[in-house]
């Protein structure tokens, strides 16, 4: 075999230079790594007067992270006023109470103003419901009052299939209702005062809150659904607009202007940082060394009561 020099030293020179790259990429990333451990939607206050903005959206659940921010709102002395942005269909009755306790602890010693995107309904109105004053775009959809439990039954499967479940247990109600044994008559009215009392307290916040009494509160929260401009016909919400309206009636009625809205939100963005960091290292094909420390987990709903409206979100893109 004939030994090029030339050849070698190039190859050798070449090798260099990426080893050297190498060693580069992997010193940028171990001094980078500690800022990947920091929460990217985590916002601190800014530090002077200002409106501060926190944006609901989805199913709700009480996410303690969401509470945490609205207890810094409370506290901060900077924050002059809340405008929520609401676009909720709702979520667990227990969740959207959680949120509108913390709302209204903001309120008694700041303005706090709602507005509606697409859907604030159920839960998502109650969260509404906290503030001091409502607006929805006309097409907005919002109601639903109401309160529902469901779970899933797979009993007559099963016996089609030929199959049986055995069970000892304390008593008729305990860990019911099962998804694979016939609900005993029992449970169905326990499951029904349960509703009932939610159901009474939500009609109860409606009542409170909107100025109405319990026989048109219930009239109304039928746990039908509607348009912004059929809510406020109804004395559901207090105004028809947006972000200007709701700016408009914190300057009008509470003397607050000319300040910056600034977003505490809990908006994560669709990649962040950390996750861009995995998809470089799944090229390099050591991305499962730092997968466990990612802080994105999947969390499944429990169950419980809910204060949700099931429309298909194709509906509202």
């Amino acid at each position: 075999m004939n030994f090029n020099r030339n050849a070698f030293f190039d190859h050798q020179r070449l090798l260099r230079k990426v080893t050297l790259w190498r060693a580069l990429f992997f010193l940028y990333l171990f001094l980078s790594l500690p800022f990947f451990f920091f929460s990217l939607d985590e916002k601190s206050s800014p530090g002077y007067p200002h409106i501060a903005h926190v944006s609901i959206d989805g199913f709700i659940d009480g996410d303690h992270k969401l509470l945490s921010v609205l207890d810094e709102i409370a506290s901060d002395e900077e924050a002059k006023a809340l405008l929520l942005s609401i676009d909720s269909p709702g979520g667990s009755t227990a969740g959207s109470e959680a949120i509108y306790d913390k709302v209204r602890k903001i309120s008694k010693s700041k303005p706090v103003v709602a507005v509606m995107g697409n859907v604030a309904a159920s839960g998502g109105y109650i969260v509404a419901l906290a503030s001091d004053h409502i607006i929805a775009r006309r097409n907005s959809l919002t109601g639903s009052i109401g309160v529902i439990f469901q779970w899933q039954k797979f009993d007559k499967l099963i016996d089609n299939l030929g199959i049986s479940v055995e069970e000892v247990k304390s008593g008729v109600l305990k860990a019911e209702p099962g998804p694979f044994t016939k609900t005993p008559q029992e449970v169905f009215k326990v499951l029904k005062e349960m509703v009932d009392e939610s159901y009474d307290w939500f009609l109860g916040l409606v009542s409170e809150r909107r100025g109405m009494d319990m026989v048109q509160a219930r009239l109304i929260g039928n746990g039908r659904v509607y348009t912004g401009g059929q809510a406020f016909k109804l004395n559901l919400i207090d105004a028809i607009g947006g972000d200007e309206e709701a700016r408009e009636w914190l300057s009008r009625e509470r003397g607050i202007k000319d300040l910056k809205v600034e977003e505490w939100g809990l908006h994560e963005p669709d990649k962040s940082l950390f996750e861009l960091l995995l998809n470089w290292l799944d090229l390099l094909e050591i991305s499962s060394l730092f997968s466990h420390f990612s802080s994105e987990r999947s969390v499944a709903f429990e169950g419980g009561l809910l204060s949700v409206l099931h429309i298909p979100r194709a509906r509202f893109e």
